[in-house]
């Protein structure tokens, strides 16, 4: 029993170490005697070896890193398909829901010109993949890259679409408009009744005091 339960704790032990190391690992890049130098924008990591202290636009942001690809023929066949690709390990993702529009576009194949992009910025590589016909769209929150057409290239389901949520939008504002009109109205009737109310009670006052002066007389 004694035997065992040393075993056991042995064991532990070694589990313990071995976490303990592993969680090392993840700092064993950085030597322990680098230290910030140049006013704290720099870091030295070693004896002539000095890099920058603070992160990189490139770091902060995945679309912003240079990248070359070639895209592979028996995976990417579609713009849809190279889109994803450019995508895959940047973090972000395509947008769900696009319009149909969008759908045919990515479902064409893509262009053999376009096949080996780069070296270019992630965003611009997918810009490419767009072309003049659509823009790009990026909500940086969420991490999710959309496009639209762009000016010009609008079918027409897409204008009808626009134009009928402008239309919406400007009833919209004609019904604030009014509502606003009515509040004003009612709060300037609403302070001509409380001043009619002060006159009347006023001149009421002054008539039963006028009355009682010349009862008095």
């Amino acid at each position: 029993m004694i035997r065992g339960s040393i075993i056991f704790a042995f064991g532990v032990a070694i589990l313990g170490f071995a976490a303990q190391a592993n969680a090392d690992d993840a700092y064993s890049g950085v030597p322990p005697s680098a230290r910030l130098v140049e006013h704290g924008t720099q870091m030295q990591v070693g004896r002539y070896t000095v890099v920058p202290s603070t992160p990189s636009d490139k770091v902060i942001e995945p679309l912003l890193v240079i990248a070359k690809l070639t895209f592979p023929r028996q995976t990417v066949v579609t713009i849809g398909d190279a889109i994803n690709y450019v995508l895959m390990r940047t973090g972000y993702r395509l947008a769900d829901e696009v319009g149909e529009s969008a759908k045919a576009f990515l479902a064409l194949p893509i262009p053999e010109n376009q096949r080996s992009i780069g070296p270019y910025q992630v965003q611009d590589i997918l810009t490419v993949l767009l072309g003049k016909s659509w823009n790009l769209t990026l909500d940086h929150r969420n991490r999710i890259v959309g496009f639209v057409s762009a000016p010009g290239f609008d079918t027409v389901e897409e204008i009808k679409s626009r134009n009928d949520a402008l239309a919406q939008k400007a009833s919209i504002a004609a019904n604030q408009a009014l509502l606003a009109a009515k509040a004003e109205e009612v709060e300037k009737r609403a302070a001509l009744e409380a001043t009619c109310s002060q006159w009347w009670h006023r001149t009421f006052d002054n008539a039963c005091n006028a009355l009682r002066t010349t009862k008095a007389e």
